[in-house]
């Protein structure tokens, strides 16, 4: 887990969800924050080259956005295997 510094996060008053975040080809920076501040405005806080630092939301829109393309990519990956063993009437591991 990448280490959270609250001093960074102007206003820290508590973490409220813990997730982690996923970079393709990179292996570090994968843990982020949503934190809620003493004004009890809520930021997300996540770690670059092991800085902490209060992300711009548009940030994590686009990480979804990747996140979904890939998953569709999966998805259909499976769906092509699982057509062409259906084809093959190779039905194994159903049940």
């Amino acid at each position: 887990m990448s280490d959270f510094d609250k001093d960074k996060v102007p206003g820290f008053k508590l973490i409220l969800h813990h997730f982690k975040v996923l970079h393709d080809g990179w292996e570090m920076d994968n843990d982020a924050w949503v934190v809620e501040r003493q004004d009890g405005s809520r930021a997300i806080v996540t770690t670059n080259h092991g800085g902490t630092y209060v992300a711009e939301p548009k940030e994590f829109e686009d990480k979804a956005a990747e996140y979904r393309s890939v998953l569709d990519g999966t998805l259909a990956a499976l769906a092509l295997v699982a057509a062409e063993a259906i084809e093959r009437g190779d039905h194994a591991g159903e049940g």
